[in-house]
């Protein structure tokens, strides 16, 4: 990578990291507003390249139900398709201060542990 490209990324990514802390709350907002059952919460935490059986399990909600919920979210552009037919959030709501999320994560002992480890990014 050149330094000019080098230089593009690094603004890109700061650009990011803006929009991200500009649009905290009203990315909360609308997760709480559109997200009120827990289990649809807990399902778009997971959604994070897992499939939908995954999903599905450890939210216990059914794989129909996650792929209804990924359709309808994908149209809500609030996840987006990566390779192998799964799809990503755009934002994990713990990651975003999401107090109900964090709520959620922390009353399940192996979720909480899984997401500690969670990207950074998503």
């Amino acid at each position: 990578m050149t330094e000019g490209e080098e230089r593009v990324v690094g603004l890109l990514e700061e650009l990011v990291t803006w929009t991200r802390f500009a649009n905290r709350k009203a990315f909360i907002d609308s997760i709480d507003a559109e997200l009120k059952d827990d289990k649809q919460l807990l399902a778009f935490e997971l959604t994070d390249g897992r499939s939908q059986k995954q999903v599905g399990d450890a939210a216990g909600l059914s794989q129909p139900t996650i792929s209804g919920l990924w359709r309808r979210w994908r149209r809500l552009g609030i996840v987006r398709e990566i390779p192998g037919g799964r799809v990503r959030h755009i934002a994990r709501p713990t990651n975003m201060g999401m107090e109900r999320a964090e709520r959620l994560i922390a009353s399940q002992p192996k979720l909480k542990k899984e997401s500690d480890g969670a990207d950074s990014v998503a």
